[in-house]
Order: C-alpha cells, then sequence, then structure tokens
C-alpha cells in the first residue's frame, strides 16, 4: 500500500512503499496489469500457471550448479584455488536470480529493479574476486535458490494435478470412449472410468456429477496457485530485487 505524503498544496505517493507482490495498489504504471485488476483477470491466472510449469526447471539447475561450485569451492578454498571457484558459483547464483527476476517481471507483473552492481574491492583479478565473494546480492541469490528448490517442484506438481483433473473432469463425456472395457461383477460391460468397486461413470447423472466437481476444482485451482505463488513474489521481493522500481 503507497504512503501518501502532503506538502503544502501537493500531495504525492512514495512509490518505495508500494506494494511488492503486484496483487494490490503498488502493481504501478511499469506493471503490464494494473494489480487489483490482474488478481482476478484470466491473464493473471494464466501468468501464475504458466510460472508454475517452467519455474521447475531453472529452480533445480541455479540449485544444483551453485552448491556444487560452492561445496568444492569451500573444500578447497585452504589452498587458494576453491577461491575462483566458490566465486564462480555465486555467479552463477546471482544469474539465476537475474532471470528469475526476469520470469516475475513477465509473468507475474512485479516491477522490480535488479540488485546493486557488483563493487570492486580493490585492483586487478583480487579485487574483482574480492567483490563477488563480499556482494551481498549474489548470497541473497543463493539463499533464494535454497528456499526455492523446495517450493518450485510443489507449485508445479499442484498446478499440473488441478488443472489436468479439472479439465479431464469437466471434458470427460467426450473422451470417455476411448477407455478400455472392464467387467463389472455382474457381467456388464463398461466403458468408463470407475470410482471404488463396481461404480462406473457412465451414466449422464453420474458424468454430470463428475463435471461438476471438474468444474469445481477449476475455480479453486487459480485460487491456490495464487497462494502458492505469491510465496515465491515474497521471497523474489525479499531476496533479490534491488532498491526502487524498474
Amino acid at each position: 500500500m503507497a504512503t501518501t505524503f502532503i506538502t503544502g498544496t501537493t500531495t504525492f505517493a512514495d512509490p518505495t512503499f508500494a506494494d511488492p507482490t503486484g496483487y494490490g495498489h503498488g502493481a504501478g504504471p511499469s506493471s503490464p496489469v494494473p494489480g487489483r485488476v490482474r488478481r482476478h483477470s484470466p491473464a493473471g491466472a494464466l501468468g501464475d500457471l504458466v510460472y508454475c510449469l517452467v519455474g521447475l526447471a531453472p529452480a533445480i539447475f541455479f540449485f544444483v550448479v551453485p552448491v556444487t561450485l560452492l561445496a568444492v569451492g569451500i573444500g578447497t578454498a585452504v589452498i587458494y584455488v576453491g577461491l575462483p571457484v566458490l566465486a564462480a558459483g555465486l555467479l552463477v547464483a546471482r544469474a539465476g536470480g537475474l532471470a528469475q527476476l526476469a520470469l516475475g517481471r513477465s509473468l507475474l507483473g512485479l516491477p522490480l529493479s535488479g540488485p546493486a552492481p557488483i563493487v570492486r574491492r580493490g585492483t586487478g583479478p583480487i579485487g574483482r574476486l574480492t567483490g563477488v565473494l563480499a556482494d551481498p546480492g549474489c548470497w541473497k541469490a543463493f539463499l533464494y535458490h535454497c528456499f526455492s528448490i523446495a517450493f518450485a517442484p510443489l507449485r508445479f506438481g499442484v498446478a499440473i494435478g488441478l488443472y489436468a483433473y479439472g479439465v479431464g473432469a469437466v471434458t470427460y463425456p467426450f473422451w470417455r470412449g476411448w477407455l478400455p472395457e472392464q467387467v463389472a461383477d455382474d457381467g456388464s460391460v463398461h466403458r468408463a472410468a470407475q470410482w471404488g468397486h463396481d461404480f462406473y461413470l457412465d451414466t449422464v447423472p453420474r458424468m454430470a456429477l463428475l463435471m461438476a466437481i471438474g468444474i469445481g476444482v477449476l475455480w479453486i485451482a487459480p485460487r491456490v496457485v495464487r497462494a502458492l505463488v505469491t510465496v515465491d513474489r515474497l521471497l523474489i521481493t525479499g531476496l533479490l530485487a534491488g532498491p526502487g522500481r524498474s
């Protein structure tokens, strides 16, 4: 929520107090869709879904590679060979953070700026190396990836499960004919999905019930996915974004 200041006859809002989630007043003019509109729009739900789907692979890559490099770097730091390896791991983590910020801007409408540039601590290669090792943005990006590796698979699985079940249930009458035949205990043949023992979804009331459940799941799905994505919004805002707005 933006904070308003009044000076004489002039009123202005301080953008540094804007809502970082992009769902409230703080979506700002740089956001593709205003926060309140985007929250309940199909475009917002689609952006959340795509973010969950495409975010899994980067989350795995930018966790495994930096952790491997940092482990090797710390293990060999005693002979100084590990320091460049450690710096390389931090740079990979920082690059992953910038990629995640780009996803947040394009899919979630987060109007956030990137982290501050790395400050060189001296001259020559040693100064550049020290600057990377002492850069808070690199370490915060690494911390973000440690959290993301836990949440990204959860977001992916829940989003796929809810939308797949909802769409499958709503369209069930159209693809039921391709299911294999099943024989019930009484000898009757059914070409339908089965709930429990000898309960086949091959009558109009039962198919209507399944379609109604599918509609309910599709109504719930964007709200559940939005709640999961909100966790990542807060992590991106707190660990990856720099001061100000893009």
